[in-house]
């Protein structure tokens, strides 16, 4: 699936407000889930010396590959966690066919193979790791984006990260894209949904 890219963005206005507040800066705290082998995050840990990335991966194949890759390369500002993101703790089937196509939404992803993995909150992630600050989200979780948020209030109440989540696939009969922007409009965020449906949302205060 092709993602959107703010240079894409036909809005000149959309685009330079975009590109504005998603650049990291120095000292940024970023969760990223669905982190796969953890090349995004290596390249985006040299942006943000004193900022801290928190690699969150389902697949046991791909986290160990993730955290190797994290030691050989020497980079300090990346902590892997193998966990898939739901909206309660828990011990759940995820759904796998091949490097990044896993799921733990059948709806979205039937599988040919399932391993158990056990789950975590956005929230409780922020919890573990005593996180006083959030400044970016991003979620590619292939259908369960929707549970991610839905257990996300206090990072989404208080702690007010810009977020990028992939919103391509649908549930129930709706894009993603547009059921996380019903809910992310709860919380006063300004949401922009791309062609493709990947969305990218900041706090309003923020504009």
């Amino acid at each position: 699936m092709l993602k959107d890219a703010i240079a894409d963005i036909e809005s000149e206005k959309d685009r330079e407000l975009l590109s504005e507040l998603f650049y990291p800066a120095n000292d940024d705290v970023i969760i990223n889930c669905g982190a796969y082998v953890g090349f995004g995050d290596m390249r985006m840990s040299t942006d943000i010396p004193d900022g801290h990335i928190y690699s969150v991966e389902a697949s046991s194949a791909c986290y160990h590959r993730l955290s190797r890759n994290i030691t050989e390369n020497n980079i300090n500002n990346v902590t892997p966690i193998h966990r898939a993101v739901w909206d309660k703790d828990m011990e759940m089937e995820l759904e796998s066919e091949y490097a990044q196509a896993n799921s733990l939404v059948s709806e979205v992803l039937q599988g040919t193979h399932t391993k158990k993995v056990k789950t975590i909150t956005i929230d409780q992630i922020v919890n573990k790791y005593k996180l006083d600050k959030l400044d970016m989200l991003s979620l590619t979780l292939n259908g369960a984006e929707v549970e991610a948020l839905g257990a996300a209030d206090y990072v989404l109440s208080k702690l007010r990260p810009r977020i990028r989540l992939a919103g391509w696939y649908s549930r129930g009969g709706k894009k993603i894209s547009g059921i996380s922007k019903d809910l992310l409009e709860q919380y006063d965020y300004y949401v922009y949904i791309g062609k493709r449906g990947n969305v990218l949302t900041v706090p309003r205060e923020v504009i």
